[in-house]
């Protein structure tokens, strides 16, 4: 297959990839990039203590294609600083971070990103992606019903244009290494929100990114995993952080969409929302719920505008009453708060779904016992009441 032997000379691109347990998905991974038509690279691959068969995957590329340098940590340490170590040891004039599932559109993707580099002499690049469960039946990256790709090649600020808002989608970035070494941005030690991070401290020590109107990357969705109280703290302090940074830096809109994003998880999140899950430790959903109020207490909801359609899924009225719960409330507001917005949802579902449907979604609920962890009996009486009248509305 490959057998190729490192060129003499220093790479021109570092591929970087951190990868834990992606024996599934890691061979067309590495295949997309060692197939790349730019054939002066470095593929640096961080097995962060996988216990499946990721490591004989590497050992068998590696013997294929010269081109590869394996790295296998004893102990999982997390994808940011795996990948700090790959970046430490990269030769290559620039450098991007890869997972171990992501793929390139083609293979003239880094011949592209490479000659677009050196043409606008750019430290920072982002190109479109695409994203799915499966290559071959993905789609343009869609947040909030916006279109996240670029029209055209050009530079922008990161604070000018939504494409370059959250979510990231951190493999569409390439970065000039010297650029990262200078600015001493690497990645945190986060369980979650690593990427961001890295990102809004890339975007603080610049003021242009090279936009690519090419799409280059797909970007694979995975199902979803149960949170550890680790991680869930994590993705709540990143976004805090990234947010603080954006506004030490005057970058207001980018500060504006970062907070969003936590109001969104506040209100939208039901498999992974922590303060709201039977059985996790009191003081830990305490503790969280003190650090999102101390960081909600100097933000206003009538910001959100300025980045529309970046808006929150919820209407004034609730999008009031939950910065008035997060400002001056205590826990149990919010969560008593968040199942009746729960309740609410299941009440005035889409018409396109049928009762049945309806009664299966809610019965998922009943039986994972989420809905009935804070409320009173009486509450939860009034709802299901409320749910059966409406659903048998329907029916006659």
């Amino acid at each position: 297959m490959h057998n190729i032997v490192q060129n003499s000379q220093p790479p021109l691109i570092s591929i970087v990839i951190s990868v834990h347990n992606e024996e599934r998905f890691l061979a067309p991974c590495l295949d997309s990039i060692l197939n790349q038509s730019l054939q002066n690279i470095e593929v640096i691959i961080i097995d962060d203590a996988s216990n499946d068969n990721t490591s004989t995957v590497i050992s068998e590329y590696k013997k294929k294609d010269q081109r590869i340098i394996g790295i296998h940590n004893k102990t999982n340490i997390g994808a940011g600083l795996s990948r700090n170590i790959g970046l430490e040891m990269a030769s290559g004039v620039f450098i991007t971070f890869f997972d171990g599932d992501d793929l390139y559109c083609c293979n003239k993707v880094l011949e592209k990103i490479y000659n677009e580099a050196i043409k606008y002499d750019a430290k920072v690049l982002c190109g479109n992606a695409l994203t799915g469960e499966d290559i071959k039946s993905s789609l343009p990256i869609i947040y909030n019903g916006v279109n996240l790709n670029f029209n055209s090649t050009c530079y922008k600020s990161p604070n000018e244009i939504h494409q370059l808002w959250i979510p990231f989608f951190h493999p569409r970035f390439i970065y000039k290494k010297s650029f990262l070494i200078d600015n001493n941005i690497t990645f945190p030690s986060n369980i979650r929100g690593e990427d961001p991070i890295f990102i809004t401290k890339v975007f603080i020590n610049t003021s242009k990114i090279l936009c690519i109107r090419e799409k280059l990357f797909f970007y694979r969705l995975s199902e979803g995993s149960k949170i550890s109280t680790n991680a869930f703290k994590d993705y709540i302090s990143h976004i805090i952080e990234c947010s603080k940074l954006f506004d030490e830096h005057n970058l207001e809109k980018q500060k504006i969409v970062h907070s969003l994003e936590l109001i969104k998880i506040l209100s939208i999140w039901t498999e992974n929302n922590l303060l709201i899950t039977p059985g996790v430790d009191k003081n830990f959903q305490e503790h969280c719920f003190l650090l999102i109020k101390n960081y909600v207490a100097n933000l206003s909801y009538n910001n959100y505008d300025s980045v529309l359609p970046f808006k929150p899924d919820l209407d004034e009225e609730q999008l009031k009453e939950l910065f008035n719960i997060l400002q001056k409330g205590s826990l149990t507001d919010y969560q008593t708060w968040f199942q009746k917005r729960l309740f609410k949802s299941f009440i005035f579902r889409s018409e396109k779904l049928t009762i049945r449907d309806e009664i299966k979604i809610f019965a998922k609920y009943l039986l994972k016992k989420r809905i009935f962890n804070y409320s009173s009996n009486k509450s939860i009486l009034f709802i299901i009441i409320r749910y059966i009248i409406t659903s048998m509305r329907k029916i006659f």
